[in-house]
């Protein structure tokens, strides 16, 4: 039977829905925060700025806002692609191909990201107008200035979709399906200290960045340290696993101790949107006292469009968090179907499943928490930890990020926690 006629019948069966329907959502949010982003550096592209500093600062957060983006979108395509494995290797069986299987997974996500990226002109259609209300420069931007025109919206949507297929592909790369339904995953290399030692050597490198202060160099700063961050996640929940199955006393938390050290870079996936929220939190934390402390009305103009600009770039990566979440954690879930299974199998209660599955998502949101404040510390420190608490606003501001961020993972293993049943009540 021809590969096309095969997705047909699987896409129009009702089992799974609300798995595929999580990912129409995060293609649709990737795709709508996209085109705002863009348009908002087009327009500051757009007006007059002879020091050029605006328009460094706006193209910063579009690349800062850009990186949630863009790991959304690989989130959900894997989801697509991880919660048919098990009917791929049926086809597989059955005497299919593997250019059929890799054709239907590519005919799903590329199906996904299309009604996403379509529905995401409509959401950035509807934004447009709240847009306008933030007053950047003391007057607002008009709906004509941040609107992108049809060919570069027609453009960004055919970039979301190649990369959602990009991204399919990799993973069932990664996860090869054989004709007896059997995942072969290849074994996660060893974390190296060298993430620790080059975390180090930025930090160093960023207190004599502040020995001769310059708002673009700062801001560049600011986005490469986004880098840095994610290089280190991984390698600290490691190290977080490690302790943590030393001490485990139940069954429970050994195994989610387990999990993070075999796979830390998964861990860390599913928690990196937090800590980027998090991280720009932080760093937003300065902004009031630093608009407070200017002298003269531009650079007291200048310092309020910045934290304005952070402002609004915490609400993309916060929403943007919040869909990620509940991608990942699903996708979590059915990659690690089998070890489920397997573990219902010896006898291990659905509850104690679902234990798992909490102690494994609230380590590595607590690492994440306490590695981005850190980092995002570390880097306000040379500009004066006393302007943290100048104006309680920022300070309380980076509380509540921070408190919301482990409430957003949390509440996401509990909305996905009624999986767990079906999953392992459900033969691969």
């Amino acid at each position: 039977m021809p590969a096309l006629r095969l997705w047909w019948q699987f896409a129009r069966q009702s089992q799974g829905r609300g798995v595929d329907l999580l990912a129409v959502v995060a293609f649709t949010a990737a795709a709508a925060c996209f085109y705002t982003v863009l348009g908002g550096v087009q327009a500051f592209l757009g007006r007059p700025d002879p020091s050029g500093t605006y328009q460094v600062a706006a193209s910063i957060a579009g690349i800062l806002v850009g990186v949630p983006i863009l790991t959304l979108g690989a989130a959900a395509a894997r989801l697509s692609v991880t919660r048919r494995n098990a009917r791929l290797a049926a086809i597989r069986l059955a005497g299919g191909t593997r250019g059929q299987t890799t054709l239907i997974a590519l005919l799903d996500t590329g199906a996904q990201a299309v009604v996403g990226a379509l529905l995401g002109v409509l959401a950035y259609a509807l934004l447009l107008p709240v847009m306008t209300l933030l007053p950047f420069q003391r007057t607002g931007f008009s709906v004509a200035e941040m609107w992108l025109g049809p060919a570069r919206i027609a453009a960004l949507a055919a970039a979301m979709v190649l990369l959602a297929l990009a991204s399919a592909a990799i993973s069932l790369i990664a996860v090869s399906v054989s004709p007896l339904g059997v995942a072969q995953r290849a074994s996660p290399r060893a974390m190296s200290v060298l993430r620790l030692v080059a975390a180090v050597v930025v930090l160093g490198l960023w207190s004599v960045v502040m020995q001769q202060p310059s708002v673009m160099l700062m801001l560049f700063f600011l986005a490469i340290c986004i880098g840095i961050v994610n290089l280190v996640g991984p390698f600290v929940l490691w190290l977080v696993g490690k302790v943590a199955a030393g001490r485990a006393s139940t069954a429970a938390k050994l195994v989610a101790a387990r999990r993070l050290i075999d796979d830390p870079r998964a861990a860390w996936r599913m928690v990196s949107g937090v800590a980027f929220a998090i991280y720009i939190a932080g760093v937003l934390s300065v902004a009031p006292a630093m608009a407070s402390w200017s002298t003269d009305a531009e650079t007291a103009q200048l310092f309020s469009d910045i934290g304005l600009g952070a402002w609004v770039t915490l609400g993309f990566t916060s929403v943007l968090a919040a869909v990620s979440a509940a991608v990942t954690q699903t996708c979590r879930l059915w990659d690690q179907a089998e070890s489920y299974r397997g573990l219902r199998l010896a006898g291990t209660d659905v509850k104690v499943l679902r234990q798992i599955r909490v102690r494994e998502a609230a380590l590595p949101v607590t690492a994440a928490v306490v590695i981005a404040g850190l980092a995002s510390l570390v880097l306000v420190a040379p500009i004066g930890l006393g302007m943290i608490v100048e104006t309680w606003s920022g300070l309380l501001s980076f509380l509540g990020v921070a408190i919301g961020a482990i409430i957003l993972v949390l509440a996401a293993v509990a909305v996905t926690n009624p999986m767990v049943r079906r999953i392992v009540d459900v033969n691969p």
